[in-house]
């Protein structure tokens, strides 16, 4: 019989940073889930300076102080991890209100990308409109980014499991139970489908009362038939101003290091491109990768294509692989097939309500994906709400649709900003 996982109090916050986003894997095994194992104390805030970081048609009532923590979480199904948070507690706290739950959008995989490591704990559109109106919030980094090992960047079951245990030490730290909001952007929208997707299931203990997603889904589709496998060296990687091919290298990097560890993960380059690809992922945050990967320099043209970007052995394999081609499949070019078609966690019609927020003119959440995750909730019966925002981009969508996203949050009817025509879903 195994033995019950430890569970234990909050520590008091009297470590220093190097020693909460330094704690190791392996000490954390024995705690239970969600619990927190490390804690230092972290900046305060002002009304006026929270104020400051409002979006349009929102007024601070109340400052904050926070605490940067570590918690015992999970990655793949039984292996051990550690996730990292800074935990905001407004100095007026309304006794009623949820406790905020913050999953981010993209940030790189370097260590000094977390989130929590930011004065505001990460985007401060995302957390001071219900910070500074006397909810507490927890913003978390995916297990991996600023502790030990490597995010699992596109990876739902662990991102979402990463989430969740950070809804648990929030409450830990809060010392009682609280409903949960848990509220994200972009990747971290992503994020929230999946979490609002296996809350009954993995934390049914958890009371999750609502699920927000800004410019972030979800798909249903994940097979690859032969004709597309041996399309993919052609797949354009150059969209969006150079995201497309920062976001694929993030991907690939964080996959393989997570598949086969964390040394072998510079090997899924091509080797043109290798070095510049690496050295951006390994030392820069999302912007900076995006702006390194796009310009030439010497011995480095910008890939365009997947098959630029991919180790030409390793591509040929995991096309073998996805083609059912024994001969030439290898274990490891079968193990990243696997992942790239393997089923996504989907939203649960019994779960939380989603609200889900899209941009007209968002060229990384396309208005054809917000079209297509609407039909689906739709279909599916899945509780859920949404605003298709006219003019929004993906930058800027948080702060339009923040006023809406705080009052239903307070209560009051979802009312959306001014909306565009629905995009049609192919």
């Amino acid at each position: 019989m195994m033995p019950a996982c430890i569970a234990a109090p909050p520590p008091t916050c009297d470590s220093v940073e190097a020693d909460v986003y330094g704690f190791a894997v392996v000490d954390a095994e024995p705690y239970c889930l969600g619990t927190v194992l490390a804690c230092s104390e972290g900046p305060a805030a002002s009304p006026a300076v929270v104020d400051l970081g409002m979006p349009p048609n929102i007024t601070a009532t109340t400052g904050y102080t926070s605490q940067r923590l570590v918690y015992r979480t999970e990655r793949r199904a039984g292996q051990a991890g550690v996730g990292s948070a800074m935990m905001l507690w407004p100095d007026t706290v309304d006794p009623t209100a949820p406790l905020v739950v913050v999953a981010h959008g993209t940030a790189g995989l370097a260590d000094d990308c977390a989130p929590s490591k930011l004065p505001s704990g990460g985007t401060t559109d995302l957390v001071f409109p219900y910070v500074g109106n006397g909810m507490p919030v927890i913003t978390i980094d995916y297990a991996g980014l600023g502790t030990e090992g490597v995010q699992g960047y596109g990876e739902w079951y662990d991102t979402a499991q990463s989430v969740l245990d950070g809804a648990r030490a929030g409450l830990a730290m809060l010392g009682a139970d609280r409903p949960i909001v848990v509220i994200g952007h972009s990747q971290g929208g992503g994020a929230v489908f999946a979490t609002q997707a296996l809350a009954g299931s993995v934390a049914p203990e958890l009371d999750l009362v609502l699920a927000v997603a800004h410019a972030g889904g979800f798909t249903t589709k994940t097979t690859i038939t032969p004709t597309q496998a041996a399309l993919l060296p052609l797949a354009p990687i150059n969209g969006a101003n150079g995201a497309t091919r920062a976001i694929n290298a993030v991907a690939l990097y964080a996959t393989y290091a997570n598949l086969f560890g964390e040394r072998q993960a510079p090997l899924v380059f091509h080797p043109d491109v290798r070095d510049t690809v690496v050295n951006a992922i390994d030392n820069q945050c999302v912007y900076d990768i995006v702006t390194a990967l796009a310009t030439p320099g010497p011995g480095y043209l910008p890939p365009d294509t997947y098959g630029e970007l991919v180790e030409p052995g390793f591509l040929d394999a995991v096309i073998a692989c996805l083609q059912m081609d024994a001969d030439a499949c290898t274990p490891e070019g079968q193990a990243y097939a696997d992942h790239l078609q393997a089923a996504p966690p989907l939203p649960d019609p019994e779960g939380a309500p989603l609200v889900f927020l899209g941009g007209e003119n968002d060229i990384l959440y396309l208005p054809k994906t917000y079209a297509c995750n609407l039909a689906y909730l739709e279909t599916a019966m899945v509780p859920h709400e949404g605003c298709f925002v006219a003019g929004a981009t993906h930058g800027d969508l948080v702060a339009r649709s923040a006023r809406a996203v705080l009052d239903r949050i307070l209560g009051e009817p979802l009312v959306c900003p001014p909306e565009a025509p629905l995009a049609a879903c192919p």
